[in-house]
């Protein structure tokens, strides 16, 4: 401990000479990383107990069963084994995939997705765990306020002559008064790690990290038809 204090303290003094920025965007994102760990039960041992318990659904013939935990326990794999913070878009789709398949079993034959991403955009690297949040936080809280047809969008583009990229996700849930949506923004400005939508809160903190005033972050929701979020970052 005494070590890594003295490593951080050197590391500190640097990057307060040379740039303070990097230090506050740095310690605020260990910082965000630790309060996400928090939230997990020892993600090994969940794996292990999840390739457990599909052998044994396979074993007594409970093929759907083991197809689910089969997802979900390549998703822990990948929070597991993701090292990077800024991964391909491709990546992260892969693993938007898994949590999907896993929604279409929970809602049954009510539920349905579509994912479109341009070609050139595959490749486009982003912040990793950006776009399953916004997911989660549409089929959470959007979709499970109607009974039927539900569906969620996601959408990615690239425009290389503005260097931008595009991300959408979209719902047919059942959307946000304008004062709630109003109250969610003003969220977004405040510290406090606890209540609803923390997922948000979270991406739109560490875009504004990453990318400053570069970055636009927005969201449109009417009652009854839905919400749209849409995110604009650099290439």
């Amino acid at each position: 401990i005494s070590g890594m204090g003295i490593t951080l303290m050197t590391l500190s003094f640097y990057l307060t000479l040379e740039n303070p920025d990097i230090l506050r965007a740095e310690l605020t994102e260990q910082k965000m990383s630790m309060l996400y760990l928090k939230s997990q039960v020892n993600p090994h041992f969940m794996f292990n107990a999840l390739e457990s318990i599909r052998l044994k659904a396979r074993v007594k013939g409970e093929i759907e069963t083991a197809q689910m935990i089969k997802y979900m326990a390549k998703m822990f794999r990948n929070l597991i084994e993701w090292d990077d913070n800024i991964i391909t878009v491709r990546e992260e789709i892969a693993f938007l995939d898994e949590f999907l398949h896993i929604q279409e079993y929970r809602f049954e034959d009510e539920f349905s997705y579509e994912i479109h991403v341009q070609e050139e955009a595959y490749e486009c690297k982003i912040p990793k765990m950006i776009l399953q949040p916004l997911v989660e936080n549409a089929c959470v809280h959007g979709l499970e306020a109607i009974e039927d047809k539900r569906l969620v969008g996601i959408c990615v583009t690239a425009d290389f002559t503005k260097n931008m990229l595009y991300l959408q996700v979209e719902d047919n849930g059942g959307g946000m008064t304008a004062e709630k949506l109003e109250a969610l923004k003003v969220s977004f400005q405040e510290n406090d790690e606890k209540g609803k939508s923390v997922g948000l809160k979270n991406v739109y903190r560490r875009l504004s990290l990453y990318y400053g005033d570069r970055m636009t972050f927005d969201i449109e929701s009417v009652v009854g038809k839905g919400t749209i979020c849409r995110i604009c970052i650099p290439l």
